[in-house]
């Protein structure tokens, strides 16, 4: 159903193999109504997925719950099951998590996809405002350089945005460096390469390795959004 949704935003898209959850998510606040069997509540649609939807509401719902989220003025409605629920510390409110019916034709009328493109989800076409919006990074291999060129680690592209990126380093990097990444070549583009300064860098106890945050300097804009658009793409 992921695949299928990407089509509707991106007619004749070729349906990628992997359907993993770890699909970019953009926040949002959206009110919306949401029906479950007889009982009427209003919500906030908090984040937006390919998958799925978190909400947040002043009641708890049950965990595989069928559920319709109504925005009428915008298009149909949105079916979907929860599948967690947890409430909000210090809050009588309740988070909400719901994937949506394997429905292509109720997909195709409601109101997620306009909602989506809205939000920046247009696949090929990044906007430029929507400078946090991270694209998974697909295990592509990367390196972090010296300004002068010398490689300081070998690293995997974990997510990329216009902001900056989150890439696994091999070795601790020290928060404040002003540094190079730079990524593989993507077949007909060229390698990415970007001025960052290390943001933050901490150990993963499970894979003994360091997450780096970048954020960018100085760069080929136009060149990453090509590449974002590719790991978009790949999703």
């Amino acid at each position: 159903m992921f695949r299928e949704l990407l089509n509707l935003i991106k007619p004749g898209t070729a349906l990628p193999t992997d359907e993993r959850r770890d699909t970019v998510r953009l926040h949002c606040s959206i009110a919306a109504t949401l029906k479950d069997g007889k009982t009427t509540r209003e919500i906030r649609v908090i984040n937006a997925s390919l998958t799925g939807l978190a909400i947040e509401l002043e009641s708890k719902l049950r965990k595989k719950a069928v559920v319709t989220i109504h925005r009428e003025q915008f298009g149909g409605a949105v079916e979907g099951t929860v599948v967690w629920c947890r409430a909000l510390r210090g809050s009588n409110r309740y988070q909400v998590g719901v994937t949506y019916k394997e429905d292509r034709e109720m997909l195709r009328a409601s109101w997620i996809k306009p909602a989506l493109k809205s939000l920046g989800f247009t696949v090929g076409r990044i906007n430029e405002k929507r400078q946090l919006t991270r694209v998974p990074g697909h295990h592509r291999r990367c390196f972090l350089k010296s300004l002068q060129g010398e490689t300081y680690s070998p690293g995997e592209l974990k997510n990329l945005s216009l902001g900056g990126a989150l890439v696994e380093s091999e070795v601790e990097i020290p928060r404040g460096l002003r540094l190079i990444l730079k990524t593989d070549p993507v077949p007909g583009i060229a390698e990415l390469v970007m001025e960052a300064e290390i943001k933050s860098c901490k150990r993963d106890p499970k894979t003994r390795r360091y997450l780096c945050g970048l954020k960018f300097v100085n760069g080929d804009e136009k060149l990453l959004k090509k590449h974002m658009t590719v790991l978009m793409d790949e999703c």
